[in-house]
């Protein structure tokens, strides 16, 4: 192994060939870790409470949340901290 990345992608063109190929490079250099484990924990979380489906509240997350139709940062943020705090998180 040469320890190089490499994707792809059949059809990805544009920003989506660009974001798949930021992403898999912030994958191996270790960078999207702490968001996944986040994404991972929170999620596990909600099952246990009995949440299905789209947690909007985790949109802070994304560029295009599902499950809420809040796309300010700072409003996605506070709907984060509200909603993480129920578990003491």
């Amino acid at each position: 192994m040469t320890g190089k990345t490499g994707v792809w992608l059949v059809g990805g063109r544009g920003s989506v060939a660009t974001t798949a190929t930021l992403g898999a490079a912030a994958v191996r250099g270790g960078l999207a870790a702490p968001l996944v484990l986040d994404l991972a924990r929170f999620a596990t979380r909600a099952h246990e409470a009995g949440e299905l489906g789209a947690l909007g509240a985790l949109g802070f997350y994304f560029k295009d949340p599902v499950g809420t139709d809040e796309h300010r940062l700072a409003a996605q943020y506070d709907l984060l901290r509200t909603w993480a705090t129920r578990w003491g998180t």
